[in-house]
């Protein structure tokens, strides 16, 4: 046991170590108990390391690609009720995107084919950060 904690803090301090493909060297020496570590390439414990690293990376690449593919596939209007994605798309088509139709008055909002006077209110209310309209009724 004594033997797998020395090896897991040695391993801690390893694992800043830069990928191989980077210009930087893979092998920098590490200070443990005053002594330096210099690992060659070939060490298994240092490509466990490495394999490690890549791994917590690959993992954390991936997440974040995924909530950015998810930001740009919605949208903050598919939360405000009465809009799908035909009025959505119609909405962003007329304006040219969210910030044009941010930029747009209730009045040219109501413009858009498929939007009435209620809706058009209660969509800009949203992009405003303003209470809805309260629905009749």
């Amino acid at each position: 046991m004594k033997r797998w904690r020395t090896w897991a803090w040695k391993a801690c301090c390893w694992s800043a170590y830069p990928r191989a493909s980077s210009a930087a060297p893979a092998t920098r020496p590490c200070s443990t108990d005053g002594r330096e570590i210099r690992p060659g390439a070939a060490s298994p414990a240092l490509q466990f390391i490495q394999q490690v690293r890549d791994e917590a990376h690959r993992f954390a690449i991936t997440g974040h690609r995924g909530k950015r593919q998810k930001a740009r596939t919605t949208s903050r209007l598919e939360d405000i009720p009465g809009i799908g994605p035909r009025r959505r798309a119609a909405l962003l088509r007329h304006f040219g995107g969210l910030a044009g139709l941010r930029a747009a008055g209730e009045e040219e909002i109501a413009r858009v084919e498929g939007v009435n006077a209620a809706l058009a209110a209660r969509i800009y209310a949203t992009l405003h950060g303003l209470a809805p309209p309260a629905e009749p009724g």
